[in-house]
């Protein structure tokens, strides 16, 4: 994308967030379609407009999840990777990475190549022998 493109990219931007300020709601809408489409859903800012519109497209299931978080009863779970770097999970084992390759050397670990020379074990596998399900 161009410099110049971007400008008018960022012009429209700024002309609608005066706008939406001023309570325009076409100006609301438009903005958020343009924030959307140029910086993607994830970097949205959540504002209240969007939580009620999330509340009515949600299903009962989602409800369901979502309200004992919203009332903060329940802390949300963090999503931990499903792959760890070899020193992560080393740290996690409390060994060393030359421990770390003997164990994947003697197949008690699955390491996983993500492109040549580029390797990860699963942290179900690193959890599975902290918690003593499998000896190391």
């Amino acid at each position: 994308m161009s410099k110049k493109k971007n400008l008018k990219v960022d012009d429209r931007f700024w002309q609608l967030h005066s706008l939406a300020q001023e309570g325009d709601e076409c100006a609301q809408a438009d903005l958020w379609n343009e924030y959307e489409f140029t910086y993607g859903v994830d970097k949205a800012p959540v504002t209240n407009d969007r939580l009620i519109q999330a509340v009515f497209k949600a299903t009962e299931e989602a409800k369901e999840q979502a309200l004992p978080l919203l009332e903060g009863r329940e802390k949300p779970v963090p999503v931990d990777p499903a792959l760890l770097q070899m020193g992560e999970a080393a740290e996690l084992l409390n060994v060393s990475r030359a421990t770390l390759w003997r164990m994947v050397r003697a197949g008690r670990l699955e390491k996983v190549e993500l492109y040549p020379n580029a390797y990860r074990l699963r942290r179900s596998d690193i959890t599975a022998i902290v918690s003593g399900g499998v000896s190391c």
